[in-house]
């Protein structure tokens, strides 16, 4: 009987690392914060709450750049990834100059005889 219990004792902690659920598994101790560095991040879902784009901004702008979300499910659970953009490629490109149709050509030959 103490022999079982002795080994039931080892191995929990061990089987215990094996659950893929976040909080019995090995994620238990992330916190809830973003994560990234320069370039950009992710905003985990425990924090997608309101304005996701101002958070993303208040974190590019650390490093004196802007954010752009290129990833948002819309869903409650999950993730949004952003990236870190320097402030003048933030902007979309402008649209380019509208031009005139061709016009049409002229059939190449002699001229015609009136």
């Amino acid at each position: 009987m103490r022999k079982r219990l002795v080994i039931a004792l080892v191995c929990a902690p061990a089987l215990a690392g094996c659950s893929s659920d976040t909080f019995t598994g090995l994620d238990w101790w992330k916190r809830a914060e973003i994560e990234g560095n320069s370039t950009g991040g992710v905003i985990p879902a425990q924090l997608v709450r309101g304005d996701v784009q101002a958070a993303a901004d208040r974190w590019c702008d650390k490093y004196g750049r802007v954010a752009k979300i290129t990833f948002n499910s819309g869903q409650q659970d999950a993730s949004v990834v952003f990236v870190c953009v320097d402030k003048g490629a933030a902007a979309p490109p402008p649209p380019p100059p509208e031009t005139p149709p061709p016009a049409a050509k002229q059939p190449a030959g002699p001229p015609k005889k009136r």
